[in-house]
């Protein structure tokens, strides 16, 4: 009795196995049709091919200089609508900060904005540039 059921489980087994790598066969190449008929589907945008030399860049980046900053000097450093104020440098109300370059020259900056911030503006140490002086600062939402 033992032996019998032994081969029978043997061949549900077997029939299970063919029964599963039929299936998977057939599975494999229904995706492989659906993916042809993705890519029969594409249009091609521009009627002429991009050239390899077209997209490389012939600008190579520079990096930042580290400046050093300065101090505030005087009272003529604008004050922002919603608190906070720029600084004076070089006796000039600036929406930003100051810095020093290699030559010992000061100016006025906002992350890279030479001359700082426009009117209405202000620098934002966390978004690194200048933004209307109505966003709220440090993320706070708008108070009345």
């Amino acid at each position: 009795m033992v032996v019998r059921f032994t081969r029978w489980a043997r061949g549900v087994i077997a029939a299970v196995a063919v029964v599963v790598a039929a299936a998977s066969c057939s599975t494999s190449s229904v995706l492989r049709q659906g993916s042809q008929e993705r890519t029969s589907r594409i249009e091609d945008v521009s009627s002429v091919a991009p050239s390899r030399e077209s997209l490389r860049s012939t600008h190579i980046p520079q990096p930042l200089r580290q400046l050093e900053r300065v101090d505030s000097v005087g009272n003529c450093a604008p004050v922002y609508k919603r608190g906070g104020a720029g600084m004076c440098i070089d006796n000039l109300p600036c929406r930003g900060f100051g810095v020093k370059d290699e030559n010992g020259k000061v100016f006025c900056t906002c992350y890279g904005e030479v001359g700082g911030c426009i009117a209405g503006q202000r620098c934002d140490d966390q978004r690194l540039a200048c933004v209307s002086e109505d966003l709220p600062r440090f993320e706070r939402g708008l108070q009345p």
